[in-house]
């Protein structure tokens, strides 16, 4: 015992010492993203002041109240801080938590009908205590997310200790977590959207180190019902917890059996992790009077990111989709029309419903018809994207929308010796995905692991890992959602590391060949050839459903082509605008164009913006202001036929106009153009360019364009060229350009659109 004292204590040490690098790089992050440039959905925290007031997790209206300003300030980030008079002075108000009424749903209320709040409960609570007892403060709130960060580090080395057997290898573990750039630069930017994997690792740290079947009842029953709800807690804070909830529920079963329990044992597993986390939505029901937003808004998330699926895989996005909320309720709308029910209006006070059920099993239907139609691609590419995803940790890959890119921390403005760590935290932070496919081989695939339950539990991650990559493309294939790959990645890369290490010397390949069963081996074969065969068989079925799809499309495009009355264009030959006014929205209609190539490498850009605020459509509570924008190629040879639809949103309550511009980029020209009305129960959503005689599987691929399309948000479409300057045009036309760190927003908060003076200067 006393030999091994030294190295268990000097194992403590390293330790600490990585998690105190790790709060030090984190603290860094909070500097080089001030609060103005973070995305935290700040309005939501007016829940905490209601909390702290005693009226409970209560809409509270600041409209006609001066006293609310100062909070209403703190809320839209113009100032870091309410002093305790302020606060005192607005509790002191009475208040109506009745709920939002449309009769006071003014420009500062607006968004007190949008149920994110329902999601981030623990969240809210966790702010409404921490300054209770420090102050209202943006720095005490996200030094309580830097605590909680900071249990990364020791969760991860008791994690991968459990799997590996070692202390040392759970030290990297620890370190590849400490330098990953996407927990380091989120922690400070989106806490929101990397809370699941803070919650993910106590709750896998739990089921690794104490779930056990040889534990008796009481034990077993206590370890299961703390992994629940461990991993319920995430629930309070983001929805996408629950992935880790039916995980460690799952691998509990054989976790429980392989450390010599019995069956009755492992039945009993999942339903007390369960139970754990059932535990855990009580309390937030309990803590929450609103119904809260159901999971279901998956499917409205994983519509609108057929944008992001195209860019990432330069297809066309020829359906139209953008990454906007408001479309997608139009198309809804539209949907709910189709099948005989009364259409939602677009208004601030219906937003409850407009996230209902039904909503979210209308965005499932809509979904699946148009995932369906690109599924040759996706099913084709599916390792590509496994690979980027992996990237996406490291902030490579996966841009949000396509197009906009953080960057790691930069070591320039650090002073002293601090700047000389951010540089080998990185070099270990890149090699993390290439650790991460020699955990999965050699501890998952060849069982190279002290036992069997570690086995279990090293080919559990690596199932977690492609799981939750499944549903990041299903969902929203964006580097911000990629925070649970982290996890995985940390604790299988370093036990890969330190096996291939160990397949250096003699000693150590003989004990490695000799650790692994050949039943293991034998089962980890079939099932990698399982997955391998069903996705062969799934090929064809792909292929025949893009087929599908796009003959489908280019039907549609030609039967509107032919019922169209065509105008000869006598103007300009590479620009044309449409602008559909407040009496035209109510009208659903197709905007066809015929064009011709005259060489290789032409490129049509179309550019539809919508402006008008602050005006309450849903939660869009200040300027609901739009440009999307999507590029198209033109084949070289035969005239084509571009074809827009667009809706009639304005008999929902949606009265902003339509501003449509199209420019031919290249050598190329606009022949005649043609207005076609629609029924608007039944309207075709295109942006799809149609070659005659196309035999296309799927989406047109764009080729060297490195984008399809791109949403901006809070622009001012009031301006020449939709809201752009030339230069910004340019930009964006510019077929080879890469995603980068998006500029435009700096001087506005991302959140409420308000101008920000203190980060404009």
């Amino acid at each position: 015992m006393s030999a091994r004292l030294p190295a268990r204590w000097l194992q403590f040490l390293l330790l600490a010492a990585i998690t105190l690098a790790h709060v030090a790089t984190r603290l860094e992050s909070l500097r080089q993203y001030p609060t103005g440039k973070r995305q935290f959905f700040p309005e939501s925290f007016r829940y905490s002041f209601a909390l702290m007031a005693g009226l409970g997790m209560r809409p509270v209206p600041f409209s006609g109240d001066p006293s609310s300003i100062p909070l209403q300030d703190f809320l839209s980030l113009q100032s870091d801080e309410v002093t305790a008079g302020q606060f005192g002075e607005w509790k002191a108000e009475p208040h109506d938590t009745s709920g939002p009424m449309e009769s006071y749903l003014t420009y500062e209320d607006y968004h007190l009908t949008w149920p994110l709040y329902t999601t981030r409960v623990f969240d809210l609570l966790a702010a409404a205590g921490i300054w209770s007892v420090f102050g209202i403060h943006w720095d005490a709130l996200f030094m309580f997310y830097l605590a909680v960060s900071a249990t990364g580090p020791p969760c991860l080395w008791l994690l991968t200790r459990s799997l590996t057997g070692c202390g040392w290898t759970g030290l990297l573990a620890a370190l590849l977590y400490a330098c990953n750039p996407l927990e380091m630069v989120f922690t400070a930017f989106s806490p929101r959207d990397i809370s699941p994997l803070w919650f993910a690792a106590p709750a896998w740290t739990a089921l690794a180190c104490l779930v056990r079947g040889s534990h008796r009842w009481p034990a077993l029953s206590a370890s299961c019902l703390l992994t629940g709800l461990l991993a319920g807690l995430g629930l309070g804070f983001r929805h996408d917890a629950l992935i880790t909830c039916l995980a460690v529920s799952a691998l509990s079963v054989p976790l429980v059996l392989a450390s010599g329990g019995r069956w009755t044992k492992a039945v009993a597993a999942p339903v007390l992790v369960g139970a754990g986390s059932r535990a855990v939505i009580a309390v937030i029901h309990l803590a929450c009077p609103a119904q809260p937003q159901q999971s279901g808004v998956g499917f409205h998330m994983a519509y609108y990111a057929e944008e992001t699926r195209c860019s990432l895989f330069r297809l066309e996005n020829s359906q139209g989709i953008s990454r906007d909320d408001l479309q997608v309720m139009q198309r809804v709308a539209h949907e709910r029309l189709a099948h005989g029910m009364e259409a939602i209006p677009l208004e601030a006070s219906r937003c409850d419903e407009l996230y209902g059920p039904e909503h979210a099993r209308l965005t499932r239907e809509m979904f699946l018809r148009t995932f369906a139609g690109n599924s040759w691609t996706w099913a084709t590419r599916a390792p590509e994207f496994a690979w980027r995803a992996l990237r996406a940790t490291l902030l490579e890959d996966l841009p949000i929308g396509g197009h906009i890119r953080l960057f790691p921390l930069r070591d320039e403005p650090i002073g002293g010796a601090g700047r000389h760590l951010l540089a080998p935290m990185a070099w270990l932070a890149q090699a993390g995905p290439i650790l991460f496919l020699a955990g999965v081989a050699l501890v998952a695939g060849l069982g190279m692991a002290p036992g069997l339950r570690e086995r279990i539990l090293a080919l559990g991650l690596a199932a977690f890992a492609m799981g939750y990559m499944a549903v990041l493309f299903l969902v929203l294939p964006e580097f911000k959602h990629a925070g649970l790959l982290v996890l995985p990645m940390c604790a299988l890369g370093a036990a890969g590391l330190s096996r291939a290490v160990a397949l250096l010397s003699a000693e150590g390949r003989a004990t490695a060949w000799a650790s692994p069963s050949r039943r293991w081996v034998a089962f980890t074969g079939v099932l990698a050839a399982a997955i391998v065969l069903v996705w062969m068989a799934a090929l064809p079925l792909a292929w025949n459903a893009s087929r599908k799809a796009r003959q489908s499309t280019t039907r549609i495009v030609d039967d509107l082509a032919r019922r169209a009355d065509w105008i000869t264009n006598k103007g300009d030959p590479i620009r044309k605008e449409l602008r559909r006014r407040e009496s035209e929205v109510d009208k659903a209609e197709a905007w066809l164009l015929e064009v011709m190539a005259e060489e290789s490498g032409v490129r049509l850009a179309c550019r539809q913006a919508h402006h008008d605020g602050p005006v309450p459509l849903v939660q869009y509570h200040q300027s609901p202001s739009t440009l999307f924008q999507t590029w198209h190629r033109i084949p070289r040879g035969e005239p084509c036929v571009f074809a827009l639809t667009m809706p009639g949103h304005g008999a929902f309550g949606d009265r902003r106009a339509d501003q449509v511009r199209v420019d031919i980029l290249g050598r190329g020209r606009i022949l005649r153009m043609a207005r076609v009305p629609l029924d608007p129960r039944e309207v075709p959503w295109l942006r799809t360019m149609v070659t005659p005689g196309e035999t296309t599987t799927g989406n047109p691929g764009l080729r060297s364009f490195t984008r399809s399309g791109v949403t901006a948000h809070g622009t001012n479409t009031r301006l020449p060229i939709l809201g752009m300057r030339p230069s910004e045009v340019d930009r964006w036309d510019n077929p080879a350009a890469e995603p980068e760190r998006d500029e435009s927003g700096e001087g506005f908060d991302p959140q409420v659109r308000r101008p920000n003076a203190r980060n404009a200067r």
